[in-house]
């Protein structure tokens, strides 16, 4: 009986030893998490602001160019670039062809080929001009020869332009055109509604300042033709640029803008291969928008649909572009549509609840509301 007595006592001993031992690891994993909230409260903020400061300010100078070396090595390390070099024929006479560059970027060289050779061509945000000349190396084999006259630029950032002073140096005549101060270029620069030309293609540039003060689409919209959008970082295919110089307002604004002015139809070109990552990171968002009624949930099936594609050919053993996109497909999934969308049934339901209290009213937008369309 004494012995089963010490027995259970050192059992009780050793209940308490281990319990106390539970309760200090459990207060050093409380003190460790109340440590990381503090300092991502603390030094969040100063993380977030600081990148931004970084980018608006330090990026655009040309030791800026320094991502783009660091880029380059990575695609070198890599062995390989991001995506297989694709040609879309828009139609027999006008073809875009998608350029990989670094490690996400992508470069436009569009043709026109409505005429004889050499055919007029132009090259949209080409970053890294060794991969960009090798690439048009290969457009000139499948078509005789082509005569590129222009260089289109979204917008300022080196991951768009870097490549512009090495293909002056072999394209000495080709102008650059871009909507702020960039490579090749110190002005006039573009303006909303301008319009431009390569060969019997005009695109007309639509200005979207937020992501840099300065960023433009391109549009092309002529008849018999499907329309084509190259949006740089204002659309990407499931979301948008970060709002470096500007706010989200602005880029909803920009929203609108794309969505009054261009055909559903329009094949996006974005500048980065973010479909997968972006897709995913929506699905949460997307649930809850079709839950609670926002959208019907076949919604769900379309947008699995899209991922699953995009997930595959990502996933080849040379992963093909998910671009381009149709717009009305990028309505469905962006959630800044979404965003845009949820605004405007918010304001026809204020003017219907007012009508009705009160007879007719008018609405007044808040100025730097976006344009609802």
């Amino acid at each position: 009986a004494g012995m089963a007595g010490v027995v259970a006592l050192f059992r009780a001993g050793g209940s308490f030893v281990l319990l106390l031992l539970a309760a200090a690891a459990g207060c050093v994993l409380l003190v460790f998490n109340l440590m990381e909230a503090l300092l991502r409260l603390v030094l969040g903020p100063i993380v977030h602001v600081g990148a931004i400061c970084t980018v608006r300010y330090l990026y655009p100078l040309e030791v800026g160019r320094i991502h783009i070396a660091l880029m380059r090595s990575f695609q070198r390390t890599q062995g390989k670039s991001h995506s297989r070099l694709v040609a879309v024929e828009v139609t027999p006479e006008m073809h875009v062809w998608i350029i990989p560059q670094l490690a996400d970027n992508y470069c436009y060289v569009l043709v026109d080929r409505s005429g004889p050779g050499p055919h007029p061509a132009t090259i949209i945000d080409p970053s890294d001009a060794e991969a960009c000349q090798t690439a048009l190396a290969s457009v000139s084999e499948s078509y005789g020869a082509i005569d590129v006259g222009s260089i289109l630029l979204t917008h300022k950032h080196w991951d768009h332009q870097g490549g512009v002073r090495g293909l002056l140096r072999a394209i000495s005549k080709a102008v650059v055109f871009c909507g702020e101060p960039c490579e090749g270029t110190k002005g006039p620069y573009l303006e909303h509604d301008q319009e431009l030309s390569v060969g019997s293609i005009t695109l007309r540039c639509i200005g979207c300042p937020c992501h840099t003060k300065g960023s433009f689409c391109f549009y092309i919209h002529q008849p018999g033709c499907t329309p084509v959008l190259f949006t740089g970082d204002t659309l990407f295919l499931g979301g948008c640029g970060a709002c470096f110089e500007g706010n989200n307002t602005q880029m909803l604004r920009n929203f609108a803008r794309i969505l009054r002015t261009c055909d559903p139809e329009t094949l996006v070109f974005p500048g980065h291969e973010y479909t997968t990552m972006l897709a995913a990171s929506n699905a949460t968002g997307l649930q809850e928008t079709v839950a609670h009624g926002g959208q019907p949930p076949r919604r769900l099936f379309e947008f699995w649909s899209f991922l699953s594609r995009a997930q595959h050919r990502r996933s080849l053993k040379e992963p093909v572009p998910t671009v381009p996109l149709r717009l009305r497909d990028e309505v469905r999934f962006n959630p800044m549509f979404r965003q845009l969308h949820s605004l405007q049934a918010g304001i026809q339901a204020s003017v219907k609840a007012a009508h009705k209290a009160r007879g007719p009213a008018r609405v007044v937008l808040q100025a730097g509301a976006p344009e609802l369309v």
